[in-house]
């Protein structure tokens, strides 16, 4: 399963969990992360969602 796959997976399980009206939301906030992270790279994406809370150092696991 790649990035982009485990992301849709938890997405989902979010997705399950929420209102049905927040669901819609949800969706269109997805698409927009996903387009960043097929131009950026999910390493850089999280970067700079956490950029203003110092340094993050991203572990492979």
């Amino acid at each position: 399963m790649n990035e982009i796959e485990k992301i849709r997976l938890i997405i989902s399980i979010l997705e399950e969990k929420m209102p049905e009206d927040c669901a819609e939301i949800l969706d269109e906030k997805f698409k927009i992360l996903l387009k960043e992270i097929k131009n950026k790279g999910i390493d850089k994406v999280i970067r700079d969602y956490y950029s203003d809370d110092g340094d993050i150092e991203i572990i492979q696991s």
